[in-house]
């Protein structure tokens, strides 16, 4: 690690072996802050105070009470 941090201190002299593992850090970390999102985005919305409305059909029957109320 500590030959890591001297290499991001001068990246001219950084080998391929440094950049391939300072990309797959950045990967990790990039996709734990994801999935973090996603866990507080999922915990979030079993918490919303209106009940899930599925919209299968519901273009359908709008368009039933449209044509209920021109008749």
């Amino acid at each position: 690690m500590n030959a890591l941090l001297q290499a991001l201190s001068d990246p001219g002299n950084m080998t391929r072996q440094q950049w391939l593992l300072l990309i797959v850090m950045l990967v990790v970390v990039v996709g734990v802050l994801y999935l973090v999102w996603r866990l507080h985005k999922l915990t979030q919305s079993g918490t919303r105070k209106e009940p899930y409305v599925p919209n299968i059909g519901r273009r359908r029957l709008e368009a039933e009470a449209e044509r209920a109320r021109k008749r």
